[in-house]
């Protein structure tokens, strides 16, 4: 079957307590609390759809991302994924704001005008961090809905701890070649199955 593998097209790490300051350059993303202080910290993630053909049925699709193994979390939580409704800025984007001067409806990208209220897909984090990828299945009609020509314009996920105490993972960003965010997308098309790979 036909495979592609594409990195995301952008990324970013919020965090509450450098509520002003983008971390685009920090060279990863992290999601939930550091369980040595009081730092809350949420993900962004955006992958290119354009190349899955209009017309197509989503039948799975897996958000992969690598956990390096740091040491930052001392509880088992569960970590969601939802739908984002801004169109936000990789190297502008905040825990305040999701674009220059254009502020999240509220702080973190929480607001029921900043992400859906449901999730698309969860997993369940280790309290202790293991280095290695991380499976999370999505909702495949949800994708298929964000693919151009769908009703759901793709503003890509927001990444949430359930509880944000004490469960911090930290995750690669686009910017590792060898532990990059991938979103796996299988479907069915007029020919049968394939997989694409973001």
């Amino acid at each position: 079957m036909p495979q592609v593998t594409l990195t995301a097209t952008k990324d970013n790490g919020m965090q509450n307590n450098a509520a002003d300051t983008n971390n685009d350059a920090a060279g990863y993303v992290q999601v939930g609390e550091w369980d040595a202080g009081a730092e809350i910290d949420r993900g962004l993630f955006q992958f290119d759809l354009t190349s899955i053909p209009t017309g197509v049925t989503v039948q799975i699709a897996t958000f992969r991302l690598y956990d390096e193994g740091t040491a930052l979390s001392s509880n088992t939580r569960t970590m969601r994924v939802y739908r984002c409704l801004r169109v936000w800025g990789e190297t502008t984007s905040t825990w305040n704001s999701y674009d220059t001067a254009l502020t999240w409806q509220t702080a973190g990208a929480s607001g029921a005008n900043d992400r859906e209220a449901t999730d698309i897909g969860s997993i369940s984090m280790p309290a202790t961090e293991v280095a290695g990828y991380n499976d999370i299945t999505l909702t495949a009609s949800s994708i298929q809905e964000m693919i151009p020509g769908g009703s759901f314009t793709n503003n890509g996920f927001v990444l949430q701890m359930d509880t944000e105490v004490d469960d911090m993972h930290r995750f690669s960003n686009r910017g590792d070649a060898n532990q990059e965010p991938l979103l796996v997308v299988t479907y069915i098309t007029g020919s049968g199955l394939q997989s694409k790979y973001w």
